[in-house]
């Protein structure tokens, strides 16, 4: 008994310690996509603008229909990977029907937390 006492004594205090947490906890996240759409058109931004207008966590930052450049800006979203935020933003462009020629030239993803701006 005086053995075990001793033992938990000096390894408790060094952290030997079982956890039970049930996974990692999710986080929400920020996402910037800049698109290059060759086929784009004003009905088609038009069209783009709308489906993005549904959604709360979505929104359009800047849009060149001459240069078929489109940045879309995703807000506390649940994704933590650059290829969830493809798959995300590739279902939004196919609601929109301007799937088959997107072009993801760069997708920043970044925790969202406080103390960020």
């Amino acid at each position: 008994m005086r053995t075990l006492s001793l033992l938990l004594f000096f390894l408790l205090p060094f952290g030997i310690t079982t956890s039970f947490a049930s996974g990692p906890e999710l986080t929400s996240s920020n996402a910037h996509v800049v698109l290059h759409l060759p086929s784009l058109s004003d009905a088609s931004l038009a069209a783009l603008h709308e489906k993005v207008g549904t959604r709360s966590e979505l929104g359009m930052e800047y849009s060149c229909v001459w240069a078929g450049i489109v940045v879309l800006h995703l807000e506390g979203v649940q994704l933590t990977e650059r290829a969830d935020v493809i798959t995300y933003v590739r279902r939004v462009l196919n609601e929109a029907r301007l799937d088959a020629d997107a072009e993801f030239l760069h997708v920043h993803l970044e925790p969202a937390g406080p103390g960020k701006c």
